[in-house]
């Protein structure tokens, strides 16, 4: 008795090729994906360096204010730092007295008045705290990466914090 296979079969060259053709297809998947992690964390190094930027920036700045003149108020020294520094596209700017938000410079894209986390993150910061780089999943923006720095005025009781964000979500 012998029994009769039914269906569809296929010779050696169909499954040859469709083994070359899976193999590929499968290269070409991790291949695409090892890109876009490359590609990713080139971006996030670029941002990077564009907020320590903004952070040198706004050192030279403030420290340009307190040697004109006599001792100005922690105010005037973030203020005239935010007024000399434009934000890029899709960065925003701010500068906080104590947690409190005192001037902004924003994108239209990113504005750091409507950022509720980001302001409590910065209200929290000790008066200490080591400037970095942090990331914060806002529900209105999406990620976002910034950088605080801390700064005072000698003789005066006031932490002020120069505070320079960036929206990834246009990047990404």
């Amino acid at each position: 008795m012998t029994t009769e296979r039914s269906g569809v079969r296929f010779g050696v060259r169909v499954r040859i090729l469709a083994t070359v053709l899976l193999l590929a297809a499968l290269g070409m998947a991790i291949a695409g994906s090892a890109f876009t992690v490359f590609q990713r964390r080139q971006l996030m190094n670029h941002l990077d360096g564009v907020l320590l930027a903004d952070v040198r920036q706004f050192t030279v700045y403030a420290t340009q204010v307190r040697t004109d003149g006599g001792p100005p108020q922690l105010k005037e020294v973030l203020r005239e730092a935010l007024r000399r520094h434009a934000p890029a596209d899709g960065e925003s700017m701010g500068a906080f007295v104590d947690g409190e938000l005192v001037w902004v410079t924003t994108d239209p894209n990113l504005d750091i008045r409507s950022e509720r986390g980001l302001r409590a993150e910065v209200k929290t910061l000790p008066p200490d705290a080591p400037t970095r780089i942090r990331q914060l999943e806002s529900p209105t923006s999406g990620p976002l990466r910034y950088a605080a720095v801390q700064t005072r005025v000698p003789g005066r009781p006031e932490v002020g914090t120069f505070v320079v964000a960036v929206r990834l979500q246009p990047s990404l």
